[in-house]
């Protein structure tokens, strides 16, 4: 048993390491690199299929490079290990809308905005997360079709914020028509 567990507690080390020398690689801003970086959070997954970390970093990087269908599949991959990430359901939906899968986004966004809604209902209205979960959920009501209702959302989070960094950002997101949104997240 004490086998098992330092054989596990070695491999939790390396694949740390392998993520964290794959972020180092990215940092270069050089494309080989980055696709070494993303060999090595292969490796990282490898040994723990449900390494959250080196998924998304592996996500990150391959939209960084445009290798859209291969980001795709490591999406999929991050949503099945947190279902719950209404974060991910959007740009999953995002991904879908591009393919020209409206009907297949439209569920995705849906699904986001229901759990934007659970989560909103347990912060309360005066904590950092709720101005940016609420801002994220208005989002995507823009991107689920319901502009209206998002906009008023996010114009009135621009005119309550206090945080000028914040306040731009919200700003930028309602100058943005809907396809200008898609557009640029599709990029991120």
């Amino acid at each position: 048993i004490r086998d098992v567990e330092r054989s596990r507690g070695l491999g939790d080390v390396y694949k740390r390491q392998l993520n964290d020398s794959a972020v180092s690689l990215h940092m270069t801003f050089d494309k080989t690199n980055t696709m070494k970086a993303i060999e090595l959070l292969d490796k990282a997954t490898e040994i723990d299929p449900d390494y959250f970390l080196a998924h998304w970093n592996k996500y990150v990087f391959q939209n960084e490079l445009n290798l859209k269908d291969k980001a795709f599949e490591t999406l999929k991959t991050l949503e099945r290990l947190r279902p719950e990430s209404p974060d991910l359901m959007v740009a999953s939906g995002i991904f879908y809308e591009n393919k020209g899968d409206s009907l297949t986004a439209n569920k995705k966004f849906q699904q986001a905005n229901r759990i934007y809604e659970n989560i909103l209902d347990t912060l309360h209205t005066n904590n950092d997360p709720f101005s940016s979960v609420l801002s994220n959920k208005a989002i995507n009501l823009i991107l689920l079709g319901q502009e209206q209702e998002g906009r008023q959302i996010l114009q009135d989070l621009y005119d309550k914020e206090g945080n000028e960094p914040m306040k731009e950002m919200i700003g930028h997101f309602l100058s943005l028509s809907r396809q200008q949104l898609l557009d640029e997240m599709k990029n991120k």
